[in-house]
């Protein structure tokens, strides 16, 4: 299984044309914040410094559902 980071998955996000609420590129953070809101339901929190580490199946890149403007 191919595992991403929320920096990995924004990048594959923005090169695929999702956009993010405002209508620019889809940003680390504003993935963290959809992690947290259950958008990628087979990521995984990792325990570590600051917030942690998320690792994200590409599968659930692949089949996200970018929210409406």
């Amino acid at each position: 299984m191919d595992l991403l980071t929320p920096d990995e998955a924004a990048a594959l996000l923005t090169e695929r044309g999702v956009t993010a609420r405002d209508g620019g590129p889809v940003k680390p953070d504003t993935l963290r914040y959809w992690l947290e809101r259950g958008r990628f339901p087979h990521a995984r929190k990792l325990p570590g410094p600051g917030r942690g580490l998320w690792l994200i199946p590409r599968d659930d890149v692949d089949a996200i559902t970018p929210p409406a403007p």
